[in-house]
């Protein structure tokens, strides 16, 4: 079946129809991936992901997309406890005092999130410190962007 399929997302519409269309074109082969693999990238760059969508989702209005999230330390302890310390850098010292926030609530907030997402995607319980930096222009420094882990393709 090859063609078009209308469909509400809203409504519900079509979906299963068009979800077993894509079925019917996919080709048959062995799996690629084991079940438990969830992304082609490593746990680390997944937390610095998890704490990036938090800060995004947060200060959606007050701060630009130019925050980086650098991973200083991630272990695990004895206990099972994962132990996550990363840097939120900022382009602005004014944008650092938003993120922090009053006597520090903004900050919490965010890194409660962050944290609990940390949890659900490592199973694990996580201690999380973070530390919020300033480094002017830092998006326009080849060499900032490759120690951010921005490499270019």
């Amino acid at each position: 079946m090859k063609g078009v399929i209308p469909v509400s997302a809203r409504k519900g519409r079509n979906v299963k129809k068009l979800l077993g269309a894509i079925v019917e074109l996919l080709p048959e082969g062995e799996k690629i991936f084991t079940e438990d693999i969830v992304s082609d990238k490593s746990e680390k760059f997944m937390l610095r992901e998890i704490m990036r969508e938090k800060l995004l989702l947060k200060f959606d209005k007050e701060i630009p997309h130019g925050v980086a999230v650098v991973l200083n330390e991630y272990s695990v302890r004895d206990s099972g406890t994962a132990e996550v310390n990363l840097d939120i850098i900022c382009e602005k010292r004014n944008h650092k005092a938003i993120i922090i926030g009053k006597q520090g609530q903004a900050i919490k907030e965010v890194s409660s999130f962050a944290r609990e997402s940390m949890e659900k995607f490592l199973g694990r319980k996580v201690f999380l410190t973070v530390y919020v930096k300033v480094k002017e222009d830092w998006r326009n420094s080849p060499q900032l962007l490759n120690d951010y882990g921005y490499k270019e393709e």
